[in-house]
Order: C-alpha cells, then sequence, then structure tokens
C-alpha cells in the first residue's frame, strides 16, 4: 500500500492542520503522491470510493461505505481520530 497515490485535504501539509497526516506518510514511507487533494469532506470521501487513491477519512464519515463494502479501512493514525481508508476495487489492482 506505501506506493498507492492518496487522496488528501488541502491542509495535508507541513504547518497545516493536518500536517500529522504529512508527518504519519513520510515515517509509515508512502511514497505514491498526493493525487487530488480538496478542502470539502465529501470530495475527499467521493475521489477515495471513485479509485483515484487511498485517503484519510473520519470512521463516522466512512462508516457507510465499509459496511456496504465500498471501502476497506486499512489503519487509524496514531496522532488522529481518522483511518486510513482504500476503494475496494484499488485493492485488487495492486
Amino acid at each position: 500500500m506505501q506506493g498507492q497515490d492518496f487522496v488528501s485535504f488541502i491542509s495535508d501539509q507541513i504547518g497545516g492542520n493536518l500536517s500529522p497526516l504529512t508527518i504519519f506518510r513520510d515515517q509509515q514511507g508512502y511514497t505514491g503522491k498526493v493525487i487530488a487533494a480538496s478542502s470539502s469532506l465529501e470530495e475527499v470521501r467521493r475521489l477515495v470510493r471513485a479509485g483515484y487513491g487511498i485517503g484519510s477519512l473520519p470512521e463516522h464519515v466512512a462508516a457507510r461505505d465499509v459496511a456496504q463494502g465500498e471501502l476497506w479501512r486499512l489503519r487509524q493514525l496514531p496522532a488522529l481520530p481518522i483511518w486510513i481508508f482504500i476503494c475496494c476495487g484499488i485493492a485488487n489492482r495492486s
């Protein structure tokens, strides 16, 4: 999964509100690039569901998609109440 492209938020950068996410990706060896970014939570969710890349979403936002088998939960970020999710179709392509 470390080589997968990433969908994220505009504030996912050093100094931004989600800089812990940026640091986490670096520390965990994620080498994929941020392929799309948005300030909209629903847009990031839509991009992950559409298979653009893995992405971080709050558990409650992705719960229905996980229950319907549209997203898979990969792991929780230690510094944030956020999980990394992947579209089920991407996992089959890797």
